[in-house]
């Protein structure tokens, strides 16, 4: 009898908790408390991004990760033309792109410098810390694959006059399986290829170990990425491509849009479409869609305002950025809320609870939604 009544406090608990979630989905907030505001005298040229629900400042000069009242956690100095910011869960990737420098941290400061001998066009990390470096001289394309200590995993050569040049490279989470996007515009036309390289027991008994490939005749393939369960994602100007979770990754869906893709961006758990709206019985000028990363929709909801960014926050909700003015979507595409800040809008934190970190010129507010 106290197992049966047990099982159904469970049931009704798990039943509150799921409904109570979706309700959270519908939540529309009018305005905003300021609850702290931090000064800030940051370069002009920095950038911005979170780690562990902490903040990283990066510029040209080096790195700053701080709280969110401004205190130093670490920080490294560099002097890269072009820093490019890359992380996963438990580190960040700083690394100069079209230089030759890279820096590898974790939550509590450097794990691993590297100066390489060739400019650096991109460079991925996985969960594991294992590090690929997508390099080119005199038109040809090297890759190479470290581990946090700096040991030299693998390495390999891509000539363009066999399959095209490499734009872009992503890391399956426990670094074994690489993705890398390639280019062709030989004979007059563009196509792209989508290779997989498996650096595990899998991939030792393929050709340089390439254990899949995929050609797409006029289609510019510029980024992609894997998400958290490690489901391969390549995104062209038109089409979605999603491919199965496995040593030997398959195609499982594409979508296809008629109208041009603006934006993209994904947390792991869902990516959000930003194309030009091409409803006629719609005036809105853009729509935003949200997908779970098997490609299934869950949302959508067009606008009419120009942005200058759009992020994921923690939960999956979207923040679209148009100077000093913010707006909140839920993933289901609820526009929860609107609002405008004294000054321009560098970035959004989520703290959770209704709580957000706001980066403007020359401070940081914290502000609760209400």
């Amino acid at each position: 009898m106290h197992k049966k009544r047990n099982s159904i406090i469970i049931g009704i608990v798990l039943v509150f908790v799921v409904l109570s979630a979706s309700m959270y989905q519908f939540f529309r907030y009018d305005t905003y408390d300021v609850e702290a505001t931090f000064e800030r005298n940051d370069e002009d040229g920095t950038k911005y991004d979170t780690f562990d629900s902490n903040l990283i400042k990066y510029s040209s000069d080096g790195a700053f990760y701080t709280k969110e009242d401004g205190s130093l956690i670490w920080n490294v100095s560099y002097e890269y033309a072009n820093p490019t910011l890359k992380k996963t869960k438990d580190y960040v990737l700083i690394y100069d792109e079209r230089g030759r420098g890279l820096e590898l941290m974790d939550k509590e400061g450097v794990v691993l410098t590297l100066e390489m001998n060739m400019s650096i066009r991109r460079a991925a990390i996985s969960n594991t810390g294992v590090i690929a470096i997508l390099m080119e001289e005199n038109h040809i394309s090297y890759l190479q694959l470290y581990a946090s200590d700096g040991k030299k995993i693998a390495e390999g050569v891509i000539y363009p006059q066999n399959s095209g040049f490499p734009v872009s490279i992503a890391l399956s989470s426990d670094g074994k399986l690489l993705m890398v996007s390639e280019i062709d515009i030989s004979e007059k036309k563009i196509s792209s290829r989508v290779v997989f390289y498996n650096f595990g027991r899998v991939g030792q008994n393929e050709s340089d170990n390439i254990v899949a490939s995929y050609l797409y005749e006029d289609e510019t393939i510029p980024d992609v990425c894997f998400m958290k369960d490690d489901t391969p994602i390549a995104y062209s100007g038109e089409t979605i491509h999603i491919f199965s979770k496995s040593e030997k990754p398959k195609e499982s869906k594409e979508i296809k849009y008629e109208s041009k893709i603006r934006s993209i961006e994904n947390d792991g758990s869902n990516f959000v479409v930003i194309t030009e709206n091409d409803n006629p019985e719609d005036s809105n000028a853009y729509l935003l869609e949200v997908f779970n990363k098997s490609g299934h929709r869950i949302g959508k909801r067009s606008f009419d305002y120009s942005y200058d960014s759009v992020s994921i926050l923690p939960g999956s909700q979207i923040v679209i950025i148009d100077g000093n003015k913010i707006n909140f979507y839920s993933r289901i595409g609820v526009n929860s809320f609107s609002g405008e800040m004294e000054s321009n809008v560098y970035a959004v934190l989520s703290r959770g609870n209704g709580s957000y970190t706001v980066i403007e010129n020359n401070k940081s507010s914290r502000i609760r939604l209400r």
